[in-house]
C-alpha cells in the first residue's frame, strides 16, 4: 500500500542527493530514468519543484499533470498517488520539508476555505527561491544550506496565498496521524465510522468535525474518495483487470464501484484507462 515517506529514498531513482536535518531528511534531488509510480502517505509537508519531465499527481476526483517548472504543496498527513511518466528525457525533482512549527510560527490573515489537498502554486511562485536550494544542494552555489532559513524563507513567500497557508496550518494543528499510519496499510479494509474514530484516537463527533474542517467533507465521504484515487492510479499505471482493481481497494460491490467512480471522474473506469494510456 502506501509508504512512509520519511526518506526521500524512492524506488526507482536513478540518482538522489539528499540533506538531512537533525536526524531526518529535509531537502532533496532526485532523477528518474524511466517511469515509476509511488503511493506515499507524507508525514511532513512537502514543497515539491518539477526539474525535468512529466508526472501525474492523484488529488481526490482530480489529476494534476506536472512539467518543468510547477511547485506543488503537499500537506501533512497526505496519502498520496503519483506517477512517473517515461517521456524520453527522464524526470527530476527536488523535495523541500516545511516543518510544523515553522508553519504555525505566526497567525496567517483571510478566512477562505481551501480543502486540505495537494496544491499547485501559480507558475513561477516560489521557483526562484527552490532552485537557490537546489544549485546549493548540487554545489552550484556558495550559498551555505541553513535548513531553518531556507524553511522560513519558503513559509515567507507561501503566506502571501493566506487561503493556502490558513489551510497548511489547520492541517498542521489538527494531526491525524494515528488514523493515517492505519489506512497506510489498510486503506480497503471494511471501515466503519467508529472504526476511524478508534484509529485516531479521538471520539465520533470529533473526527466528523476534524473532517469538515479540513476536507470539507464527512470522514467516510474522504475515505471512498482515497479509495477511487488509488483506483484510478492503478487503471491507467497498470493492466490490472477493473474487477480486481475496485475489490482490492476496497470495493465489494462492481456496480457500487462503476458508479461511484463515473461521479468522481466523469467517465467509466474503462474509458479513464483508455484515457491515461493515449495521453
Amino acid at each position: 500500500m502506501y509508504s512512509r515517506y520519511d526518506s526521500f529514498s524512492l524506488s526507482g531513482q536513478s540518482y538522489i542527493n539528499t540533506e538531512k536535518f537533525e536526524g531526518r531528511d529535509w531537502a532533496a534531488f532526485s532523477m528518474y530514468a524511466s517511469a515509476a509510480v509511488h503511493e506515499l502517505l507524507v508525514p511532513h509537508t512537502v514543497v515539491n519543484l518539477v526539474t525535468a519531465g512529466e508526472k501525474r499527481m492523484y488529488c481526490g476526483n482530480k489529476v494534476m499533470q506536472l512539467r518543468q517548472g510547477d511547485v506543488l504543496v503537499i500537506p501533512a498527513g497526505s496519502l498520496v498517488s503519483s506517477e512517473i511518466l517515461h517521456t524520453g528525457n527522464g524526470y527530476s525533482s527536488l523535495n523541500m520539508v516545511l516543518p510544523d512549527e515553522v508553519i504555525t510560527s505566526g497567525p496567517v490573515p483571510g478566512n477562505q476555505f481551501i480543502s486540505g489537498e495537494m496544491q499547485m502554486l501559480p507558475r513561477n511562485d516560489c521557483r526562484k527561491l527552490l532552485q537557490g536550494v537546489l544549485a546549493a544542494l548540487r554545489g552550484n552555489a556558495v550559498t551555505d544550506l541553513h535548513p531553518r532559513e531556507w524553511q522560513a524563507l519558503l513559509w515567507r513567500q507561501l503566506r502571501s496565498h493566506s487561503a493556502l497557508a490558513a489551510m497548511l496550518q489547520r492541517v498542521a494543528s489538527s494531526r491525524m496521524d494515528p488514523l493515517m499510519e492505519r489506512l497506510r496499510t489498510g486503506i480497503q479494509e471494511d471501515w466503519e465510522m467508529e472504526d476511524l474514530a478508534r484509529a485516531a484516537c479521538v471520539s465520533v463527533a470529533t473526527l466528523k468535525r476534524r473532517f469538515r474542517a479540513l476536507y470539507d467533507c464527512s470522514p467516510m465521504e474522504w475515505l471512498w474518495k482515497m479509495r477511487l484515487q488509488r483506483a484510478a492510479l492503478l487503471l491507467r499505471s497498470g493492466q490490472l483487470p477493473v474487477k480486481e482493481i475496485a475489490y482490492s481497494t476496497g470495493f465489494t460491490d462492481l456496480s457500487h464501484f462503476y458508479r461511484l467512480f463515473r461521479k468522481q471522474y466523469g467517465v467509466t473506469p474503462v474509458a479513464w484507462r483508455q484515457a491515461g494510456c493515449s495521453a
